[in-house]
Formats: C-alpha cells, sequence, structure tokens
C-alpha cells in the first residue's frame, strides 16, 4: 500500500492508494471514531457498479447510504439543505458522524462542503472514485458549491481525515472522465514534473500506468497543500493553471455542457497563448503542450457559435482572481515552471477568448 502525507501539523492526514483501500477505510473508522455513524454521500450510479464491495468491506459498522444527482446540478443551496437534513434526520441521538464522499468531484465537493457546514464541521472521509478526484480534487480540503454567477463561489476549507485511493474504481469508468482525469495530468506535468509530462506523452494511445500517474500527481498536490494550504504564501495559485478561462466557459456555456476536464484543456491553451503573446513561454512548448491536449482527444476553442465571447468574459469577470478589475493568470515558462502573472492587459484576454472561441 502507498501512502503519502499531507502535513498540517494537527489537522495532518494520509493518502492511501492501494486495492484494498476500503478495507483501510474500516479499520481507520474502527480506530479513530468508533461508534459514530458513517454516512455515505454518492450517487446511484457509482452505488450500482460498487456498491456491493463498498458494502462488504465496511461489514459490521453503522453508516447510511445518501444518494445525491451526477452532475453539477447537486452542486447546489437546494442539494446542500437537503443532504444536511438528512443528515440531522440520520444522527438523531446527536452522536456526530463521519461523512464518507464515495464518488467523483461533484460528490466530493458537496460532502466535503456539508461536513464542513454540519455541527460547525465533522469528519470527512474522500474515497474518490473518478481519476480526476483521485489525482485532485479529493486532496486539498477545497469544499464548494456553485452560484448562477459562477462556479465553486460559495465553500470552505475543510481538509479530510483520510483519502482513500482504489485505481480499480477507473475499469469502470467512461471515456470522458478518464479525459477529464487526463487533462488535470497534464496540467501537473506543466506545472510541476516535466518527467509527468514526458510520461503521458509517451503513454499516448497505449495502456496507462494508473499506479505510477496516480502517486505522481498526488505527491504534487499533498506537496503544494502542505506547503501553502490555503494560498496565503502565493504557492498553491500554480493548481490554478488553466481553470481561470476553464470556470468561465463552464458557467457560461451551463454546467454539463463542457466537463470540468474539457473546459480546463481550453483554459491551459488559452493561458498558453497569453503566455506567448508576454514572451513568457516559447512556441515550441506551446505547441508541445497543445499537441497532448490534442492526442489525449480534449478540446482547445470553444464553440463560439453556441457560446459567445462576451458570455465567457462575462463569467470570467466573476472569478476571484479578477478582484478589482486586475486580471490575474497562472502562466507557463516552460514545461514543469509556472508563475502567477497580475494585471494581464484585458484587450489580450479578449483577443486570446476570440481566436480559440473557433
Amino acid at each position: 500500500m502507498k501512502e503519502i502525507k499531507v502535513n498540517l501539523k494537527e489537522r495532518s492526514y494520509s493518502i492511501v492508494i492501494d486495492e484494498s483501500a476500503l478495507q483501510y477505510v474500516k479499520s481507520f473508522l474502527s480506530s479513530n471514531y468508533h461508534g459514530r455513524e458513517a454516512v455515505v454521500i454518492t450517487n446511484r450510479k457509482i452505488w450500482r457498479l460498487w456498491g456491493k464491495s463498498f458494502s462488504s468491506s465496511l461489514k459490521d459498522l453503522n453508516f447510511s447510504v445518501i444518494f445525491i444527482k451526477d452532475s453539477e446540478e447537486a452542486k447546489s443551496f437546494s442539494s446542500f439543505e437537503t443532504v444536511v437534513s438528512k443528515i440531522a434526520r440520520i444522527d438523531d441521538k446527536m452522536r456526530s458522524v463521519v461523512v464518507i464522499a464515495f464518488g467523483g468531484g461533484v460528490v466530493g465537493d458537496i460532502a466535503g462542503f456539508v461536513a464542513s457546514s454540519y455541527r460547525r464541521g465533522v469528519p470527512v472521509i474522500q474515497v474518490p472514485t473518478t481519476l480526476l478526484a483521485q489525482i485532485d480534487s479529493s486532496i486539498g480540503g477545497k469544499t464548494a458549491i456553485n452560484l448562477s454567477m459562477g462556479k465553486n463561489l460559495i465553500g470552505a476549507y475543510h481538509q479530510p481525515v483520510l483519502v482513500a485511493i482504489n485505481p480499480v474504481f477507473l475499469k469502470t469508468l467512461p471515456i470522458k472522465q478518464v479525459k477529464d482525469g487526463l487533462s488535470e495530468a497534464i496540467k501537473y506535468g506543466v506545472i510541476k514534473d516535466r518527467m509527468l509530462f514526458r510520461f503521458l506523452e509517451d503513454s499516448v494511445n497505449k495502456q496507462i500506468d494508473w499506479q505510477f500517474l496516480i502517486e505522481r500527481c498526488v505527491k504534487i498536490k499533498a506537496d503544494v497543500v502542505s506547503r501553502d494550504e490555503k494560498e496565503v504564501l502565493g504557492l498553491r495559485f500554480i493548481l490554478n493553471y488553466g481553470h481561470t478561462i476553464g470556470h468561465a466557459i463552464e458557467n457560461a456555456a451551463g454546467y454539463g455542457v463542457y466537463s470540468h476536464g474539457e473546459a480546463v484543456a481550453i483554459g491551459m491553451v488559452c493561458a498558453n497563448d497569453i503566455a506567448c503573446e508576454l514572451g513568457l513561454l516559447v512556441k515550441k512548448d506551446a505547441l508541445r503542450i497543445e499537441s497532448l491536449i490534442n492526442a489525449y482527444k480534449l478540446p482547445i476553442c470553444y464553440n463560439n457559435g453556441k457560446l459567445s465571447l462576451n458570455s465567457v468574459y462575462k463569467a470570467l469577470l466573476h472569478d476571484k482572481k479578477f478582484a478589482g478589475g486586475c486580471a490575474n493568470f497562472v502562466l507557463p515558462r516552460r514545461i514543469g515552471k509556472i508563475e502567477l502573472v497580475r494585471g494581464v492587459d484585458l484587450k489580450l484576454v479578449k483577443d486570446v477568448l476570440k481566436k480559440r472561441g473557433c
């Protein structure tokens, strides 16, 4: 079993990566939260595929299951209220509960935010089942729900007490969700790890070594979070590469039109375009990144016929990195090195959006 630590003093926790991850969850609950009710938040699709295995692994423990929608719609105030109300009814004796997020990024977000809010905070265990959640969203404690004006505008930092990753879950993952995770993996390669980037290039049209990929990405995320949990030191900002314009595209199109990974892929090539125009990134590296995104059949343009430049730009202005009318972007200098650039000219941003409207 591979174990990677997120070091946050009294809030430190382990990320375990192994096919026996669910059995580890059981022993962890028995050792640390004996007598507490476990509340599993998941969706029906995941439960249909893996519920039997989950139930078998947690045999003899008290747990209840709450189902949410398998879409960004679940990250809403109405869904949040429904889930919290159900937990309150389950927790009728006020003995407190442990929340278990069993699913992808949406499940992890809503479960984490619920755990941060219910009774001013209860423990949450992340058991991610998608590649994107396993290498990224389940780690770091960012939890959030959406508003109509933008993605993840209401949220809190609430670190899990454990992240348990089983690569076997990826066997039943639809190809579109695999590509979503690969988009985030490409991000990690660009921001921090040239070897990972080369590994992804070498793995095109081949069977990917998921254990290696997951471990490599998790180590980067764990290290960044350990050093700058809440982005106070300016280190964690590197994880936002591709996400500024990516989130704007998700919001402007309507959640579900573009998946998170697709939107981030477009956001990365937009960031590269901006970096090239500013003289930060050489064209050769920009083309290499774009070629890898293309190779994994991820988009490099949004459809301007259905999604207008102005709608994307308007959504962009609601991003927290545009505070005070100042456009701040995470931009690559080369593959493996990134930086935060403040005060990017808004006309340049619009020009790049126009180019990538295709």
